[in-house]
């Protein structure tokens, strides 16, 4: 039996709340950082680019959007340096360097 415990961060967004342990979101949030120094302003970028292959290769469909609503969230947050570019309604959405 397993008995790890894993802490759940519950994030909020415009679709309501939804819930992603914490060390799923801390992979995403350091992969995206890794990758903006390689960003070249003004090109954006989908979250399975940001993420990468080696991330997004591992991800089953439901966790996909996950990852997607992190993205989300991390950039309204400010947690990374990046914007949402294009329409708010245009999906999946593309983030760009926010300089």
């Amino acid at each position: 039996m397993d008995t790890s415990i894993t802490e759940l961060l519950v994030l909020q967004d415009g679709r309501g709340f939804f819930y992603v342990p914490l060390p799923l979101y801390r992979r995403f949030r350091d992969r995206i950082l890794i990758f903006i120094p390689e960003m070249i302003p003004e090109i954006p970028h989908k979250a399975e680019r940001l993420l990468g292959t080696e991330v997004w290769s591992t991800l089953d469909a439901g966790a996909r959007r996950v990852a997607g609503r992190c993205v989300a969230y991390m950039v309204r947050q400010g947690e990374i340096g990046l914007r949402r570019v294009g329409c708010k309604h245009e999906h999946p959405a593309q983030y760009e360097l926010d300089t």
